[in-house]
């Protein structure tokens, strides 16, 4: 068995320990961190999140304290029903393993399975991602403190055969050492058609490393196929589903920094790297419309919300709320809205 050497796959190895706490701690001092906790974690003071990722000493700590409870947010907040099975298969393997998942989310979905493994009393796995979606720094400080393998994009062909080779030896010392299990897509990109495939350069890559028969080389890395699925109730279209709640930005400025080209959005939904939304149902029927920009530009735009007739602005912070000037068009309610860097609000909508 070949010895892992450390040094050689620095360029594209999860953080460290030191590395982590070094670079949660930037996180941090980022300013959009008050807003998001508030978001994660409601029932905690504003502060909350900065002074816990500021105490952080290790991955699993992070892990444990922060990201489990961000997950099962996530999970109550915008699932129904949430279900899995063949936890045991896992528990009764002999050593780590490949996990080769299908995805709808290629954050979400991993990010899911370790909170899973971490309920099971399993060790959580390392994740291999491409490098696109490290968009800023603080994407990148947050995804390798999470443990997640660099997986380099749009390089040339001899750099690609490079670049696969390492991740291949990688994959497999990882592995095969006994160091971590690794979480893996079976396919770049998420599939079009709803049929899930590996790519068959997904597996010549992973046989790169090897240095026994085929059949053998595939055998030591342990592989454990994973399927992830999202399901609507009932026969829900999203075709005929209308969008409760949709952002038209003013300015084309905004359309770059804060939203995507068509200017929708679903609430619930990640619309770009700068701009966040996020909808919630009271018991009497009204909704809170939360909106994060995390971009770097002031964001000024219209909010749009199905069956709204009034509506009034509140900052997480102070905990004011104001009443909102809002126009009723048909069934929608639209106000203006501007947020300026960094900043979060909610917009209570009855």
């Amino acid at each position: 068995m070949e010895e892992f050497d450390p040094k050689e796959f620095e360029s594209i190895s999860p953080y460290s320990d030191a590395e982590a706490v070094e670079a949660l701690g930037k996180v941090a001092d980022h300013p959009a961190v008050p807003a998001i906790s508030q978001y994660l974690f409601p029932k905690e003071d504003p502060t909350f999140l900065r002074t816990a990722l500021k105490s952080i000493h290790s991955i699993d700590e992070f892990q444990q304290l922060i990201m489990s409870k961000a997950i099962l947010w996530d999970i109550q907040t915008t699932a129904h029903n949430f279900s899995y099975d063949g936890i045991n298969y896992l528990k009764e393997m002999d050593g780590k393993f490949l996990i080769l998942s299908n995805h709808r989310d290629i954050i979400l979905d991993p990010a899911i399975t370790q909170y899973v493994l971490n309920q099971n009393g399993l060790p959580m796995t390392e994740i291999a991602v491409g490098d696109n979606l490290l968009s800023s720094k603080t994407i990148e400080y947050l995804l390798r403190s999470n443990r997640m393998i660099k997986v380099i994009r749009g390089i040339s062909a001899r750099e690609l055969y490079l670049s696969s080779n390492l991740l291949s030896r990688y994959i497999r010392q990882t592995i095969t050492s006994g160091k971590h299990s690794i979480w893996l897509a079976q396919r770049q990109g998420r599939t079009k058609d709803g049929i899930d495939t590996t790519e068959q350069g997904l597996l010549k890559m992973l046989d790169m490393s090897g240095t026994k028969s085929f059949e053998e080389n595939f055998e030591e890395l342990n592989i454990v196929p994973l399927t992830s699925g999202w399901t609507l109730p009932g026969m829900a279209k999203l075709t005929a589903m209308p969008r409760p709640v949709t952002i038209k930005p003013h300015r084309l400025d905004c359309v770059l920094t804060g939203a995507e080209g068509s200017g929708s959005i679903i609430d619930g939904e990640i619309i770009s790297a700068s701009m966040l939304s996020d909808v919630r149902v009271l018991e009497d029927g009204s909704r809170i419309v939360f909106l994060t920009n995390m971009g770097g530009k002031t964001y000024d735009g219209e909010l749009c919300v199905n069956g709204g007739k009034s509506a009034q602005i509140a900052d997480p912070l102070t905990g004011d709320i104001t009443p909102l000037e809002a126009t009723v068009d048909g069934d929608v309610l639209k106000m203006n809205i501007r947020l300026k860097p960094y900043a979060a609000f909610a917009y209570i909508v009855s």
